[in-house]
């Protein structure tokens, strides 16, 4: 039986010309594109330049069932020129490619690093930049973490990850003596939660606040831990609380650009940061003025209305459970955020993520009536008028004052593809992100 088809890709790329090779593979970590039923991995050069990351970006965005469709794929790419394709058989395509090295075949040369030893091996992929757009409790975290755990070269930094530093980074700059104090017993990812937590929550739940290692084992080590988490505690009863407070709202107003910046460091030396923050907007624009080379891939994650409320108050009580209080949610951020991401779709136009129908905004509302009463008023009485969600606005906003049911969408031009966690894993979406096989929005 004849060997599938390999394709050689050759293309120019800011004056310089590149050439890849198209392998059948029957291992999903690497595979790239289907062709005709069949898996395909990349082979190339220089698989980290960002010529090659830029056709593969391309290719991954497309049915391929011939070469030609190849060709229109890589044409949609404005970066890219001088195309040609040529097929020929796999084992001439992986010759051709170690003679021009002079050696076996090396790995660095493919594209993304096959676990061949074992299915759940984490391996590395070309840099990129992955940026999760969604409501609080879609899943990004989970999503996030899931993927930095299969790539060694992986970096999750999404905006609560980034806060907690942030936050530690000038407490530690402005309030040395103190932070002496607490950096002994509390690690710094838990330093913001320690100090806007109530005492009897961490009284309640030490082993969520303090370090647990090393393992006091004599009774002198016991009895110095004791007094160095006393001293931790002790500083609530002091003006440093209140300090603290105002120099974390003072640093508001940098935080999002220190974390865009962060972001781009470490896409500068090569590594792949998976992230998200609300400030989307912020993060494209900051893109325009700061060079960068990786990649930037943009996803969606997507959970219906229904659901996000329904999962609320598990995250809630996990934040209370955990002492993490800073990370529980209101019914009116969720409904804000639903309706600040999402908007009514218009059929000639727009591709629907799901659908909102009327009689479960008018159940969600009925349902947490005293809640979503109670955050008003206090939103009201703090100056955030804004925030306030009233039912009938809400369902005016998505057209379901005059009809039972809506199609939903966002700006979908935006997005690369999107994840729909309601009915698909973290671990399922992680796989996707690593494979490029995610749902693409097809655009009209």
């Amino acid at each position: 039986m004849a060997s599938p088809a390999s394709y050689n890709v050759q293309f120019t790329f800011q004056n310089k010309t590149y050439s890849l090779d198209l392998v059948p593979t029957t291992s999903p970590q690497v595979a790239l594109l289907t062709i005709r039923g069949m898996k395909y991995a990349c082979l190339a050069d220089e698989p980290q330049s960002q010529a090659v990351q830029e056709a593969l970006k391309a290719l991954s965005q497309v049915v391929v069932k011939s070469k030609e469709d190849l060709i229109k794929a890589l044409r949609a790419s404005k970066t890219i020129s001088s195309i040609s394709v040529t097929a020929k058989t796999a084992s001439v395509a992986k010759k051709a490619l170690s003679a021009k090295h002079g050696k076996p075949l090396p790995k660095a040369t493919v594209a993304a690093k096959t676990a061949a030893s074992s299915a759940d091996k984490t391996h590395q992929t070309a840099s990129r930049l992955i940026f999760l757009s969604g409501t609080s409790t879609a899943g990004k975290s989970s999503i996030m973490t899931e993927f930095a755990k299969r790539h060694e070269n992986a970096v999750e930094l999404g905006t609560d990850d980034f806060e907690e530093q942030h936050r530690a980074a000038l407490i530690a700059k402005h309030f040395p003596k103190e932070y002496a104090i607490l950096s002994q017993v509390i690690e710094d990812k838990k330093l913001f939660r320690f100090l806007f937590s109530p005492l009897d929550v961490i009284k309640k739940h030490p082993e969520e606040f303090f370090k647990n290692s090393p393992e006091p084992k004599t009774a002198a080590e016991k009895e110095a831990l004791l007094a160095l988490r006393n001293a931790a505690l002790s500083l609530y009863e002091t003006p440093f609380y209140k300090a603290v407070d105002v120099l974390l709202k003072k640093h508001k107003a940098t935080q999002d650009e220190e974390h865009f910046k962060a972001i781009l460091d470490l896409s500068a030396k090569g590594k792949t940061v998976i992230f998200d923050t609300p400030n989307a907007a912020g993060f494209l624009e900051y893109l325009k003025s700061h060079p960068h080379h990786a990649p930037v891939q943009r996803f969606l994650v997507y959970v219906p209305l229904t659901e996000l409320v329904k999962r609320l108050p598990g995250r809630n009580e996990q934040a209370e459970a955990t002492g993490n209080v800073y990370n529980r949610r209101q019914y009116i951020d969720l409904l804000n955020q639903f309706k600040h991401q999402y908007r009514k779709a218009e059929p000639a136009a727009d591709i629907p993520v799901g659908t909102l129908k009327r009689e479960d905004v008018e159940k969600i509302f009925k349902d947490n009536e005293q809640a979503i009463e109670a955050e008003n008023m206090s939103a009201r009485e703090n100056s955030r008028a804004e925030q306030v969600v009233v039912k009938d606005q809400f369902l005016k906003y998505f057209g379901l004052d005059a009809q039972s049911e809506v199609p939903i969408t966002c700006d979908f031009q935006k997005f690369d593809g999107i994840f729909h966690t309601a009915t698909q894993t973290a671990a399922a979406s992680a796989d996707q992100l690593s494979t490029h096989s995610w749902q693409h929005f097809k655009k009209k």
